[in-house]
This record gives structure tokens, C-alpha cells and sequence, in this order.
């Protein structure tokens, strides 16, 4: 797990969207995660919904929760 200064954090989370009315529990995801040689830099960070991050198969991003999720 990467120890994000907090500008490293400002960076990673100015590379996502916001959605109005929305709380769904954002988390810092390795792009390339680092149990496969992903380095814990900017550019291979980005903001992802907690859900996404956990149920992500081995590596790929399925996207299961989104913000037009009408659940």
C-alpha cells in the first residue's frame, strides 16, 4: 500500500469526475497493481469506487457499481 503525501492524493483524485448526490466510498487505485510491478506514482494511480477496487479479476476492471447506477 502506497503512503500518499497529500498533494500526491490532490493529483490522484483531480483525475476523477465529480457526481453530483453521489457518496460511494472512493478509494486510490494502482492502475498496474503492485503485486504485478506497478510503481506507486501519479500516473499510475486514479480514483476508484470501493466496490470496483475489491471485486476487480485479476486486474481487469469490470466496473460493477457506476454512476449512473440506478440501484
Amino acid at each position: 500500500m502506497a503512503n500518499w503525501t497529500e498533494e500526491e492524493k490532490r493529483k490522484i483524485w483531480d483525475k476523477g469526475d465529480i457526481v453530483p448526490q453521489t457518496n460511494c466510498g472512493w478509494e486510490i487505485d494502482h492502475i498496474k497493481p503492485d503485486s504485478k510491478g506497478g510503481e506507486d506514482i501519479i500516473s499510475n494511480a486514479r480514483p476508484l469506487q470501493w466496490y470496483n477496487n475489491v471485486t476487480r479479476s485479476n486486474g481487469r476492471l469490470t466496473c460493477p457499481i457506476s454512476a449512473k447506477e440506478d440501484k
